[in-house]
C-alpha cells in the first residue's frame, strides 16, 4: 500500500501543470483499461481452451478444503465508482484496496502541487517517503528466492508427483499468457512507431521483477 501511494503521490506531485497531469492522467486510465481487458480476455480464453490441470487435486491440497457459496450481489457502474471514494484515509491501508489507495495518492499528488509555497516541502517528503518504502521492498524482494523455493517444495511434498506435473500445466499456460500479452503490446507499441524488439531490450529487465513479484503497481 505505502509504495503505491508514495509512488503515485510523488510523481503527480512533480507536475507543476495540473493540466498536463489531467491530460497524461487520461490517457494512462485509457491505456490500463485497454490492457487490463486484453489481458482478461487472453486469461479467460486460455483457460478454457486449454483447461490446464486437475480440479480434483484442490483436496489433496487441503483435505478441510470446502466452498462456501456467496450471495449473489448486484453491483452497478456506479457501486463501483462511488466505491473508489474511501471512508477514511487508514481503512484502504488496512483492507489493501489498491483503488483506493491510488486515488488518494492522486489526490494528495494534486493537492501538494497547489499549497503553492509548501509544495516543494510537500513535494520533498512524498518523494523521501517513495524512496524510503521502495528500499524496504527491495530488502523483501531479496529474500523471494528462498521463500518461493520453500513453497514449491512444501507444495510438492503435499500433492505429490502426478499433481505436481498438472501444476506446471498450469504454469505453462500463465506463461503462454505472457507471451500473448507481449505480442498485444508489441502490436500496440508499432501502432505508435516505436520499435517493438528495441524497446522490450532497454525494458527487460523492469519486466523480469514485475513478474517476478506479480505486480506491476
Amino acid at each position: 500500500g505505502p509504495v503505491v501511494f508514495f509512488s503515485i503521490a510523488s510523481s503527480i506531485a512533480g507536475f507543476g501543470d495540473l493540466t498536463e497531469t489531467g491530460r497524461i492522467g487520461g490517457k494512462t486510465l485509457a491505456l490500463y483499461l485497454l490492457v487490463s481487458l486484453a489481458a482478461i480476455g487472453i486469461g479467460i480464453g486460455l483457460w478454457y481452451v486449454i483447461k490446464p490441470g486437475n480440479p480434483a487435486l484442490i483436496h489433496a491440497v487441503d483435505a478441510s478444503y470446502s466452498v462456501d457459496t456467496a450471495a449473489v450481489e448486484n453491483v452497478t457502474i456506479l457501486d463501483t465508482i462511488l466505491g473508489i471514494v474511501p471512508s477514511n484515509i487508514v481503512k484502504p491501508f488496512l483492507e489493501s484496496n489498491m483503488l483506493q489507495i491510488i486515488f488518494l495518492g492522486m489526490v494528495v499528488g494534486i493537492g501538494a502541487g497547489m499549497i503553492e509555497k509548501y509544495s516543494d516541502a510537500v513535494r520533498f517528503f512524498l518523494e523521501t517517503c517513495n524512496q524510503l518504502f521502495m528500499k524496504i521492498t527491495t530488502i523483501f524482494i531479496k529474500l523471494l528466492p528462498l521463500v518461493a523455493f520453500c513453497s514449491m517444495a512444501s507444495m510438492i511434498l503435499t500433492v505429490g508427483g502426478t499433481g505436481f506435473v498438472s501444476i506446471l500445466c498450469i504454469c505453462a499456460v500463465v506463461l503462454l499468457g505472457y507471451l500473448l500479452m507481449a505480442v498485444v503490446y508489441a502490436i500496440m507499441l508499432l501502432v505508435n512507431g516505436i520499435n517493438p524488439i528495441l524497446f522490450y531490450n532497454r525494458y527487460f529487465s523492469t519486466m523480469i521483477q514485475v513478474f517476478a513479484i506479480c505486480s506491476s503497481n
